[in-house]
């Protein structure tokens, strides 16, 4: 998680752009997020394990 790649400013703003066209509510650019969403909303007590679990760590990438 902490590895994921990154999209462009530019592909995120069309993707937005795109979605408000299409009259969506939720616009996810990024394609792993609507499986994350899905895990979260199917699981919410695990999803929270997991970020409570991840949270230390991102703080250490972030400390450097």
């Amino acid at each position: 998680m902490l590895g994921g790649s990154v999209l462009d400013p530019k592909v995120v703003a069309d993707e937005v752009m795109k979605g408000l066209e299409d009259g969506r509510f939720l616009i996810l650019p990024h394609g792993e997020v609507p499986d994350h969403y899905a895990f979260r909303a199917n699981d919410t007590d695990r999803w929270l394990r997991g970020m409570r679990r991840l949270h230390p760590r991102i703080d250490d990438v972030a400390a450097g």
